[in-house]
Parts: C-alpha cells; structure tokens; sequence
C-alpha cells in the first residue's frame, strides 16, 4: 500500500486542508503527496497517525520506513534499568506517576488532590505521637513528639 493510499483510506472523505492539519503539513504538501512527487517525513506521518488515532507503526509501514516484519518485531534483549540515566529514570517515573491510566483504558491523573506531580511525589509530613508500628506489631519510638517536651 502506497502513503497516499493509507491516507485515503484513514482520512476517508477528508479535504486535503483537513489532511495537512492533522500531518501538520501544507495543503500543497498533501498535494505533493497524493501525486507521488514527495514523500512523507517521520514527523508527519506520526502525527498523522496520532491525530486519527491509528498505530505509529502501522504510518511508518505504510509510509515506507519499515517493513510489516520489522514493525512486528521485538527487542531481542529487554533494555535494563542499568541502561537508562537518572535523569531517564525520573522523567519516567514522573510519566507514569501523571499519566496513569485506568482499567478501562482511559487516562486519569495520579496526583494527590490536584496537586502537581512534583508536589504529589513528596513524602507525607508525618504528625503524631512520635510513634509507628513495625512489621513485626511492635511500636517504636521516634522522636519526642512536640508536646512530650
């Protein structure tokens, strides 16, 4: 299947404007596109994709980057987290901790009544006697608490 095919068939009756919005591309582009006098660029075709909600990988085929086989095909070796950088880590965690999604697949925020994922990431502020109970049901002392001064 050609790009300009996969097009058609995603955008259905789609004008070429609405096309190139959704690419974020020119109209004369779409134009270059439906005649075969260019191609598409990673970037467009993702977004593309995205915009009418279709699989990035299924764009890349259908724009010639990659082969089905290679679309279906999985990293031999799982990366491990001694690969990624701290910086890598926490961003991740960051994603996830504010992009959840639920059991039904739609996306809900994982912060703490509102608050920004930052703030929502920060450790309680501990009040009490001092005190906590351990694993084993014991209770142990940790600090004074104020009004034991």
């Amino acid at each position: 299947m050609s790009w300009w095919s996969y097009v058609q068939r995603i955008a259905r009756d789609a004008q070429q404007a609405e096309i190139a919005e959704a690419a974020g591309v020119t109209a004369p582009t779409v134009s270059r596109w439906s005649t075969g006098k260019q191609g598409i660029d990673p970037k467009a075709a993702a977004q593309f994709a995205r915009t009418y909600r279709r699989p990035v990988l299924e764009a890349f085929v259908a724009a010639g980057f990659l082969t089905e086989k290679e679309a279906k095909a999985r990293p031999a070796v799982t990366p491990t987290l001694d690969s990624w950088s701290d910086d890598d880590l926490i961003a991740e965690i960051r994603r996830r901790l504010t992009e959840r999604v639920d059991g039904d697949g739609n996306a809900a925020s994982n912060t703490q009544a509102g608050k920004p994922a930052d703030e929502a990431m920060k450790p309680p502020v501990r009040r009490g006697r001092g005190r906590r109970s351990t694993p084993t049901g014991t209770v142990r002392r940790l600090a004074p608490a104020p009004d034991d001064l």
